[in-house]
């Protein structure tokens, strides 16, 4: 896959569509698609990057309105340090 195609996956999954959009998007075949994206490749790698990229983002937005005194944004925030370190145990 040439830089252009992984950096429009990047942009995609950022965009929040799922992995079958962004396959869907790109014109690609879909089986190849999905044997690109259980084989964990470079597509698959940009994909997560992308997404993960938007929920740091989003992730940070909450961490500030929960600082600010957002109680919506404090019970999320608890939710998400909550979650971390279900994960974090699971490792």
């Amino acid at each position: 896959m040439s830089k252009d195609e992984l950096q429009q996956i990047e942009k995609f999954a950022g965009m929040a569509l799922s992995m079958e959009q962004v396959g869907i998007v790109m014109d690609a075949e879909p089986n190849d698609w999905a044997r690109e994206m259980q084989s964990k490749g470079e597509a698959y790698r940009a994909y997560m990057k992308g997404f993960l990229m938007n929920e740091v983002a989003i992730r940070a937005s909450v961490m500030d309105l929960a600082k600010n005194g957002s109680a919506p944004a404090q019970v999320e925030a608890l939710r998400m340090i909550s979650d971390a370190k279900c994960e974090n145990i699971g490792m």
